[in-house]
């Protein structure tokens, strides 16, 4: 593979190759939380803390989201990372954050 291409393609500093694995985690555990939804069914009039395996998968989540954003524009900003699934896993960690922030001034 040219060496260009191979730049592009994967990530060669430590925080970028984080910032992948971390919006993979995302995915993974936002899976993770919808099958444990579907096991219990189910649960009206509930508090967070009523259904805390839930709770804390998407805990997790929310923070692999956000950690991602920040490990990739920190590997991008200092350590010049050039690799396309980082600019784009950095891309989904701030629509996440977004997210994040969005809820937590609306309400």
């Amino acid at each position: 593979m040219d060496r260009k291409f191979r730049n592009l393609i994967f990530p060669r500093t430590k925080l970028g190759k984080w910032s992948v694995y971390l919006i993979i985690a995302f995915f993974i555990l936002l899976i993770i939380a919808r099958i444990i939804m579907l096991i219990q069914g189910p649960i009206s009039n509930s508090t967070p803390l009523d259904n805390l395996p839930v709770f804390l998968v998407m805990l997790f989540v929310g923070l692999s989201g956000v950690a991602s954003f920040f490990a990739g524009i920190i590997s991008i900003i200092w350590n010049k990372e050039k690799a396309i699934p980082v600019f784009i896993s950095m891309f989904i960690g701030l629509m996440i954050l977004f997210s994040v922030v969005g809820e937590y001034f609306v309400h």
